[in-house]
């Protein structure tokens, strides 16, 4: 993976939309109807971190259509768990493996619930709701150390009744460490 650097300009939506339209070489995608016989669609789901100094992608040299790659504040399965649920009965239960990545100076590590609670109620157009904004709860890694943090998604994964229990039982969690640009795998 190439060392990352940190970007010196920023880069705006028009700026995105005018790559766009200059990438001549985009091909039309096929619909899913129109898929080869023998295509094999994506077995494994990744879920990391949306830090943008890690891209899981470029990590295990992704190509298009081989993984399904959910980015998450910290990594969290939660956030997107309807989705992967959605993913087995759209592919008729054929995933295969979860992958669960977090990585050394998350942002999750330094920003609690009730920082978020704060800055939001500071921010927000709704005062009335701020009985609310203060039940909720976010998944951050609050203290926890990343093996833990690791350890309490995949215990989710396993504990959860709605997962085919011969998926749950091959998620493997890692932690990803940055400066050493190396996975260490964590064991429930």
């Amino acid at each position: 993976m190439a060392p990352f650097t940190f970007p010196t300009e920023s880069v705006t939506f028009g700026d995105l939309l005018l790559r766009n339209e200059q990438n001549t070489e985009l091909k039309p995608v096929l619909h899913v109807s129109e898929a080869p016989s023998n295509a094999v669609f994506p077995s494994v789901a990744i879920f990391s971190c949306c830090d943008f100094r890690f891209n899981p992608e470029e990590l295990f040299q992704i190509k298009k259509g081989e993984a399904f790659v959910f980015s998450t504040v910290g990594g969290n399965v939660k956030p997107c768990f309807n989705d992967l649920l959605f993913l087995e009965t759209l592919l008729g239960n054929s995933m295969k493996e979860i992958i669960i990545i977090h990585h050394e100076d998350c942002g999750t590590t330094r920003v609690t619930s009730q920082m978020i609670r704060e800055n939001t109620k500071a921010n927000s157009n709704a005062p009335a709701l701020e009985k609310e904004i203060d039940t909720w709860q976010f998944d951050m890694h609050n203290g926890q150390n990343l093996e833990e943090s690791v350890r309490r998604d995949l215990q989710f994964l396993r504990d959860s009744p709605y997962l085919r229990k011969e998926l749950s039982a091959k998620a493997r969690g890692f932690v990803f460490y940055l400066k050493a640009n190396k996975l260490v795998e964590v064991k429930l």
